[in-house]
C-alpha cells in the first residue's frame, strides 16, 4: 500500500507537467491536416510538411491522452482495482468462472483505451470521457453483433446459456387482448378488472412494466429532446404493434390499453416528466418539427422546418427510422433468442441503446444545422441496428409464417411512397427560392448557434 500511495503522491505533479507540456503543444500546432495531394509528390519539401503537421498533432495528441492517463484517480483505479484481482485472487474451480473473469477485465482494459483514445462526443454532462467509453461500447457490441450473425439459431441460444443458465428456454406465448371488457360487474376484486389488472399486479402495487414503460418515455425524451416529434414516436409505436400483432403474439392489446393506458397515462406521463426534466436542468432543446424563421425574398416569415430543406425533413425522419428499427429489434431478438423480457440481457441492452442514441440523436441534430459530416455515434447506430437486423432475419427463417394482412401493407406502402414522392418533388422545385433559415438563439438556431457542446 506504501507503494501506491507513493504513486498517487508522484502522479498529480507528473500530471501538471504533462498538462503543460500538452498546452504549449496545442499553442504550437498549426492545427491543419496533411495535403493528400502530396502523397504521391516526391518533392522532399512538401512531404517535410506534411511530416511537421503530423508530428505537431503527435505531440498534441499525445501529451492529452497521456495527462489522462497520468491522473491519479486513473492511476489509484488501476493499482488497486487491478492488483488486488490479479495478485490477491486466486483463480475460480470452474474454467467457465475463470474464462467470464477474463473476459471482464479484457473488457475493462479495452473501455480505459477508449477513454483515453476516441474522440469526444458532442454531449458535456456527466463527463466527456464518459461519452467516450459509450462509444466504445458501441463498438463492442458491434463486435458481439458481427460474430453472432455467422451463428445457427439453436447455437446462438446455447451460447446464452453460457451467460444465464436459466435461458435457451422456450418463451410461454402471451396475449394482453384475451379480457377486453371496461366493465365487469361480477367481479370480485373490483368492478374494471381488467383495467385493474392492466395497472396493478397481484399484491396491488403498480405493475413494474407500467413503472418501466414510464421511464422508458421518460428518458426517450430526453433522448430525442423535441417534445413534437417524440409525441409523434408515442403514437407511432402503437401503428407497430398493430402492424406486426399478426407476428408477435404480445402486440395484441385492448383498444383501451393501446389508446388511453399506453398512449395517454404511460407514454404521456413520461414525456411531459421528461420535458420538463430538460426545462428545469435548461438542457439544449431540439427543433425538429417545430417553425423557424426564414429569410425569403428580402422578408423574415415563419415556416415550418421539415419545409424548409431537404435535410430538415430528412432528419426526424431518420430519428423515427432508427428508434422503429430499435424497437422492434428489441421485441424480435427476445422472441428468436428466448429472452425474457424481464430479464437483465434486456434491460442492458435498452440503458445501451438510451445512451448512443443520446449521443448520436445530438450528432444528428448538429448535421442538421450545418455542413459537418455525419458522426460516428450516429453511424454506429445505423451499423447495430442494421446487425440487428439481420440476425432477426436470418435466425427469424420459418417461425413467422403468417402473411401480412392486406389492410397492414398496402397503408403502408401508400404512406412511405407518398412520403418519397413528395420529396422527390417539391425539394428540387424549392431548390430556386434559397430560402435561408434566420440564426436565432436556443434550439431553433442555425449553423452558428449549434456549434457549442450540449449539456
Amino acid at each position: 500500500m506504501a507503494c501506491i500511495g507513493g504513486v498517487v503522491a508522484i502522479s498529480p505533479l507528473f500530471a501538471s507537467q504533462i498538462e503543460v507540456e500538452a498546452s504549449q503543444a496545442r499553442r504550437s500546432s498549426d492545427r491543419r491536416n496533411i495535403n493528400h495531394a502530396h502523397l504521391v509528390s516526391r518533392n522532399e519539401k512538401l512531404l517535410q510538411e506534411d511530416r511537421s503537421v503530423l508530428e505537431a498533432k503527435f505531440v498534441e495528441e499525445t501529451a492529452s491522452f497521456v495527462a489522462w492517463m497520468a491522473h491519479p484517480y486513473v492511476v489509484s483505479f488501476a493499482v488497486v482495482f487491478f492488483g488486488s484481482q490479479v495478485l490477491f485472487v486466486e483463480p475460480a474451480a470452474s474454467a467457465l468462472a475463470n474464462v467470464w473473469r477474463g473476459i471482464g477485465f479484457a473488457t475493462v482494459v479495452y473501455l480505459i483505451v477508449c477513454s483515453w483514445q476516441l474522440r469526444d462526443s458532442l454531449l458535456v454532462r456527466p463527463h466527456p470521457v464518459f461519452w467516450r467509453v459509450v462509444k466504445g461500447l458501441a463498438f463492442l457490441y458491434a463486435f458481439g453483433l458481427v460474430f453472432l450473425v455467422f451463428q445457427r439459431v439453436d447455437d446462438a441460444r446455447h451460447m446464452l446459456s453460457f451467460w444465464d443458465p436459466a435461458l435457451g428456454v422456450p418463451l410461454a406465448e402471451r396475449s394482453y387482448a384475451t379480457e377486453c371488457a371496461i366493465y365487469t360487474p361480477d367481479a370480485p376484486v373490483s368492478s374494471f378488472r381488467n383495467v385493474y389488472d392492466t395497472l396493478f399486479d397481484g399484491e396491488g402495487f403498480f405493475d413494474v412494466f407500467i413503472l418501466c414503460h414510464v421511464l422508458g418515455w421518460f428518458c426517450k425524451m430526453l433522448m430525442i429532446r423535441d417534445l413534437r416529434l417524440t409525441l409523434v414516436a408515442s403514437v407511432l409505436f402503437e401503428v407497430y404493434e398493430l402492424t406486426f400483432m399478426h407476428m408477435l403474439p404480445n402486440f395484441r392489446e385492448c383498444w383501451w390499453d393501446s389508446l388511453i393506458v399506453d398512449i395517454v397515462v404511460c407514454n404521456g406521463l413520461g414525456i411531459l416528466c421528461g420535458y420538463y426534466w430538460l426545462k428545469f436542468w435548461k438542457c439544449a432543446e431540439y427543433n425538429f418539427l417545430g417553425d423557424v424563421d426564414v429569410l425569403s425574398n428580402g422578408r423574415v416569415v415563419k415556416r415550418w422546418k421539415p419545409l424548409v430543406s431537404f435535410k430538415y425533413f430528412l432528419a426526424p425522419l431518420v430519428v423515427l427510422g432508427s428508434l422503429a428499427a430499435i424497437e422492434l429489434n428489441a421485441f424480435f431478438l427476445k422472441y428468436i433468442l428466448w429472452v425474457p423480457p424481464p430479464h437483465h440481457l434486456n434491460l442492458g441492452r435498452i440503458v445501451f441503446w438510451w445512451l448512443v442514441g443520446c449521443a448520436g440523436t445530438r450528432e444528428l441534430y448538429f448535421k442538421a444545422q450545418t455542413d459537418a459530416p455525419l458522426g460516428m455515434m450516429m453511424v454506429l447506430i445505423f451499423v447495430n441496428a442494421g446487425l440487428e437486423l439481420v440476425i432477426c432475419f436470418k435466425m427469424g427463417a420459418g417461425m413467422f409464417t403468417t402473411p401480412t394482412p392486406a389492410y397492414v401493407k398496402w397503408p403502408w406502402i401508400a404512406v412511405l411512397t407518398s412520403l418519397a414522392l413528395f420529396a422527390v418533388i417539391y425539394f428540387p422545385m424549392k431548390a430556386s427560392s434559397k430560402d435561408e433559415v434566420v440564426p436565432t438563439a436556443g434550439a431553433e438556431g442555425a449553423a452558428p448557434a449549434e456549434a457549442k457542446k450540449t449539456k
